[in-house]
């Protein structure tokens, strides 16, 4: 159980990504897919993204450096295989997700991993100060 404990940030990750990419196209048909890509891929992933990017600063798990660029990633995946996929399917045009959504959601991510390296730096040096 100790070897899974520093991939608990990542699986969460994966976990909301997964489900993600399942409702969309469960609800692909439906009415509802504005209101999906208003909630999950502009609210709900981002958000995911912020606090356990925050998680990967404030921790220490292996690769900690890396974890950020992969959630862009993933996220840039999940905008090609459901919203770009789904617009392809029913017009028959394919879009990527263009440069304003990579750094959206980099900086999102960046800024999380930022947030909590300078929490862990603090809470460091405080304690470093109090053992003198």
């Amino acid at each position: 159980m100790r070897s899974l404990k520093g991939w608990m940030i990542p699986i969460t990750y994966l976990i909301v990504w997964s489900a993600s990419l399942i409702l969309y196209w469960i609800f692909f048909h439906y009415e509802g897919i504005v209101a999906f890509n208003f909630g999950f891929i502009w609210i709900i992933l981002p958000a995911a993204t912020l606090v356990l990017s925050f998680l990967v600063g404030l921790k220490n798990i292996i690769w900690k450096w890396i974890w950020p660029f992969v959630f862009c990633l993933m996220y840039l995946l999940l905008m090609s295989l459901t919203v770009f996929l789904g617009q392809y399917l029913v017009t028959g045009d394919w879009n990527m997700p263009d440069l304003t959504t990579t750094i959206f959601i980099l900086v999102i991510s960046l800024t999380g991993f930022a947030i909590g390296q300078l929490i862990c730096r603090i809470r460091g040096w405080r304690i470093r100060k109090t053992e003198v």
